[in-house]
C-alpha cells in the first residue's frame, strides 16, 4: 500500500447525489429504508425557544432539553407516532420513531414501501420525475417530508443497464505538496499540523489553561470510514496524543462495517469512495489533534447497498447523533445536494424539503445544547457551476457555517512570483494566475447567500449583512459553465438570504495543513481495515 502525505485544507465533499440517485433502486424484494421527517407541534414555539436559550435575558437562557423533554414539548405525540405504526404495519414494513419523535425511520421490502405509499412515477419516460406518494390525511399534515425514497421510472430502468455495462478507472492519485518529514515534532506541527492553527487562532491560551478537550467529546459527522492506522501515524508524527481508544465509530446507516469501501457501483473519473475517505481521514485528524484530550465520535453513514440513499445517510448520521445526545459539538465538511444546481429527480423530496428537514433536526440540536459547525465549501459563491449564486445544504442559521482563508506567503507558480501580505479569503491563487479558461470551477473559500434559508435574527441589523464585494474571476459561456475571466473587476451589489460563512479560517490547500492516508478504502479487496 502507498503511503501519502498531503497538505490539504478544510474541504466540503459533494456526496454522490443527484439526478442518478434512483438509478440503482432496490428491487421489489430488496430491503428498504428511509426516513420520515415529521413537523413538530409548533414551528413557531420551537424557534423561540432555540433563540430564547441563547439570550441572557430569557429565563430559557441555556435551558437546554433532553430527548425525551424535547420530544414530550416538541416532538409529535406517541398516539401520531402508533397511527404511522399502523398504517405501515398493513404492509408489513416497520416504524421507529428517533429520540425527539420529529423523525421515523422506516423500513420493508421495496415492493411493500412502494404499497404503502402509493408511490408512482411523475413521467415514465424521463430523466427529471419525482417520485409522488400518498398517506392518510393525518398522517399527511404531520409529515414535512419524505427522505431517502424514490422509485425507478422506465428511462431509470434503461441508464442503470447501460451505467452497469461502462468501465470507470477504480482509484486516483492524489497530488499535492509533500511535508518535510525530517522536522522535529514540535517543528512539524508548527509548519504542518496542530500548532500551525492553534497558535494563529488563540486556542493555545485555552491550553494554557488546561482547556484541552478533556472530559469533553466531539461528534463527526462522515460519509466514510478511515483507518485508524493513519489517525495514530499522523498524531505520532506532531507529537500529539496518540491514544486513539478515545476515537469510536458508530455506524448510522448499517451495522456492517467497512462498507463505504466496498464500491458497488462503478465512479465516473475518479473513486469518489476514496475521496470520502480523505475527507473522512482529514476530520478526524484534526478534531483529535486539536482537542488532544477530548473524545472523538464519529458518526459514519456509509451507504448500505441498495437499502439506503445517501440523502438518507446524510441525513440520518446527523438524526442518530442528535438522538444519541452525547457531544455538545457536532462538526461536517460533506454534503450531497446543492441548493440550487442539484435537481432530485427521482427522490420524494425537492432540495427545500431536504433543507427544511435538516434545519428540524438542527433545532433539537441547538434545544439540547448542541453546537454544531459545518464546512461552508470549497468553490466560493457558486459551489457548482452555474450562473446562479448556488451554495451546498446545509447553509442552515442553526449551524456555524466556516468558511476558508489564505495565509501570507510569497511562492512561484507557473514562472511567476505571487505574493499575500496578509490573511484572506481563500480563492484559488494558482487558477487566476495562468487564467486558465478550461477551468471550470473556481475552488474558494464557500460563501455567499442561502437561496433556502432566510436570513437568521441574529444576523438582522448587522452592519454590512446583505451586501457583497467581489472579484468577478468567473464568467460563463452560453452553455452556463464557468470560465477563468481573463479581465476580472471588482464589483458591488446586495442580495437576500441567510449570510456564509459566519467564521474562516485557513484552509487554502496552497497554506494548508498536513495529513497522512493510506491509499486504499477500508474494506477494499487486499486493504487491511483500521479497528
Amino acid at each position: 500500500m502507498k503511503k501519502l502525505g498531503i497538505i490539504l485544507g478544510v474541504m466540503a465533499f459533494s456526496g454522490i447525489v443527484g439526478s442518478q440517485v434512483v438509478a440503482n433502486a432496490a428491487k421489489k424484494n430488496d430491503k428498504s429504508t428511509f426516513m420520515i421527517s415529521l413537523n413538530p407541534k409548533n414551528k413557531a414555539a420551537l424557534e423561540d425557544f432555540v433563540y430564547d436559550t441563547v439570550d441572557p435575558a430569557s429565563p430559557s437562557y441555556h435551558q437546554y432539553l433532553t430527548p425525551s423533554q424535547f420530544a414530550t414539548r416538541f416532538g409529535q405525540s406517541d398516539s401520531v407516532i402508533n397511527e404511522f405504526k399502523s398504517h405501515f404495519k398493513k404492509y408489513k414494513v416497520t416504524v421507529k420513531p428517533n429520540a425527539g419523535n420529529l423523525s421515523l425511520k422506516v423500513s420493508g421490502s421495496y415492493n411493500n414501501v412502494v404499497k404503502a405509499l402509493k408511490a408512482k412515477p411523475t413521467n415514465q419516460n424521463s430523466a427529471k420525475y419525482y417520485t409522488m406518494y400518498t398517506l392518510p390525511k393525518t398522517l399527511q399534515d404531520k409529515t414535512q417530508a419524505i427522505i431517502g425514497f424514490g422509485v425507478e421510472n422506465n428511462y431509470q430502468k434503461k441508464a442503470a443497464k447501460k451505467q452497469a455495462k461502462t468501465k470507470f478507472a477504480s482509484d486516483i492519485q492524489v497530488k499535492a505538496d509533500t511535508p518535510n518529514l525530517k522536522l522535529s515534532k514540535a517543528d512539524f506541527s508548527d509548519k504542518y499540523a496542530a500548532k500551525k492553527f492553534t497558535s494563529r487562532y488563540g486556542v493555545d491560551k485555552l491550553y494554557s489553561q488546561g482547556l484541552t478537550g478533556k472530559g469533553q467529546s466531539v461528534g463527526l459527522i462522515t460519509l466514510s470510514d478511515f483507518h485508524t492506522q493513519d489517525i495514530k501515524t499522523y498524531l505520532n508524527k506532531m507529537g500529539g496524543n496518540t491514544d486513539t481508544n478515545r476515537i469510536k465509530r458508530y455506524y448510522t446507516s448499517s451495522s456492517a462495517k467497512y462498507v463505504s469501501g466496498k464500491i458497488t457501483k462503478p465512479f465516473k473519473k475518479v473513486n469518489e469512495a476514496y475521496m470520502a475517505q480523505v475527507e473522512a481521514t482529514l476530520d478526524v485528524q484534526q478534531a483529535a489533534s486539536v482537542a488532544p484530550n477530548s473524545r472523538i465520535n464519529v458518526y459514519i453513514g456509509t451507504g448500505n447497498g441498495n437499502q439506503t440513499q445517501s440523502d438518507y445517510d446524510y441525513y440520518n448520521a446527523f438524526v442518530q447523533a442528535i438522538s444519541a445526545n452525547r457531544d455538545k459539538t457536532l462538526s461536517t465538511s460533506f454534503n450531497v445536494f446543492n441548493e440550487v444546481a442539484d435537481k432530485t429527480y427521482g427522490l420524494t423530496e425537492n432540495a427545500k424539503q431536504y433543507n427544511d428537514a435538516l434545519n428540524l433536526a438542527f433545532q433539537q440540536a441547538a434545544a439540547q445544547g448542541i453546537t454544531m459547525f459545518n464546512a461552508a465549501g470549497d468553490n466560493g459563491a457558486r459551489d457548482k457551476s452555474n450562473p446562479k449564486l448556488n451554495l451546498s445544504i446545509s447553509m442552515s442559521p442553526y449551524l456555524v457555517e466556516v468558511g476558508g482563508t489564505t495565509l501570507p506567503f510569497t511562492k512561484k507558480i507557473d514562472g511567476r512570483t505571487v505574493t499575500v501580505k496578509q490573511e484572506q479569503g481563500w480563492g484559488n491563487i494558482k487558477q487566476i494566475a495562468k487564467a486558465d479558461v478550461k477551468e471550470q470551477s473556481f475552488s474558494a473559500g464557500g460563501g455567499g447567500f442561502s437561496q433556502l434559508n432566510a436570513l437568521p435574527r441574529y444576523q438582522q441589523g448587522v452592519s454590512g449583512v446583505g451586501t457583497f464585494r467581489a472579484v468577478d474571476y468567473i464568467k460563463y459561456d452560453k452553455q452556463g459553465k464557468g470560465i477563468i475571466n481573463p479581465s476580472p473587476r471588482v464589483i458591488y451589489g446586495t442580495s437576500r438570504g441567510r449570510n456564509v460563512p459566519d467564521v474562516s479560517a485557513n484552509s487554502d490547500p496552497m497554506t494548508g495543513y498536513a495529513m497522512y492516508v493510506t491509499n486504499g478504502t477500508p474494506g477494499q479487496k487486499g486493504v487491511k481495515a483500521g479497528k
